[in-house]
């Protein structure tokens, strides 16, 4: 190898470790800044409303079928013992030997 080459080797070699070097530096991180004061804090919400349901219940059944119209709304009163949903058989369906388990 001639004194050249060496040199030139040398500085590819010096040129990559240098850009190394400054790629791994940590670079500075941009921030806010704001002087303080003693005062009062004035907040303001104005924002709509959501409801909270406490309580829900699911109905199951143990069989397979078409849930009628329910005649109750959002909000309205059940009593103990009524009838809340009226369910009809479904229609029969092709055999198929997926749903035979």
């Amino acid at each position: 190898m001639t004194f050249r080459r060496i040199i030139i080797i040398t500085l590819i070699v010096l040129a990559v470790g240098v850009g190394l070097y400054y790629s791994f530096l940590p670079h500075p991180i941009g921030v806010d800044l704001a002087t303080i004061k003693r005062g009062t804090i004035i907040a303001s919400v104005k924002d709509e409303g959501v409801v909270k349901i406490k309580d829900t219940y699911q109905i199951s059944t143990p069989i397979g079928g078409d849930v009628l119209r329910i005649p109750y709304r959002i909000g309205d009163f059940v009593e103990q013992g009524k009838i809340v949903a009226s369910i009809t058989p479904q229609k029969s369906s092709f055999l198929d030997e997926r749903t035979l388990l």
